[in-house]
């Protein structure tokens, strides 16, 4: 009976361990990203990071704003022509300075990739 037991407990580990490791890996070909940022030179401070996050991109038609599980981040160095499209990404969060409004959280990229199903 302990054999048993001991056979269907190695079992679902083999199954588990098995299950983690198939996974599919979404990233696909790296995205090269602006030299520069326009934040560079407002003295940001770092408050956060992200790493390896699935965004949308989307665009008011003068800044790309990345929508992450719900927030919104102001990104400064994505190429043009990923509006619309999903990608993974890691980021430094920037500051928010006191007494100022903006759209969305300020980020720079650290890297990014285009998302694969």
């Amino acid at each position: 009976m302990m054999s048993i037991k001991i056979s269907a407990l190695l079992l679902f580990g083999i199954a588990f361990l098995n299950s983690c490791t198939s996974r599919p890996n979404n990233k696909g070909k790296e995205i090269e990203l602006k030299k520069g940022c326009f934040f560079d030179d407002q003295n940001r401070r770092v408050v956060d990071t992200l790493a390896d996050k699935v965004a949308t991109v989307s665009t008011d038609n003068v800044y790309f704003i990345l929508t992450i599980e719900d927030n919104k981040y102001l990104a400064c160095n994505i190429p043009d022509n990923y509006n619309g499209k999903t990608i993974i990404v890691s980021a430094q969060i920037l500051e928010i300075f006191d007494l100022e409004r903006v759209v969305a959280t300020p980020i720079r990229l650290t890297a990014a990739s285009e998302f694969k199903d």
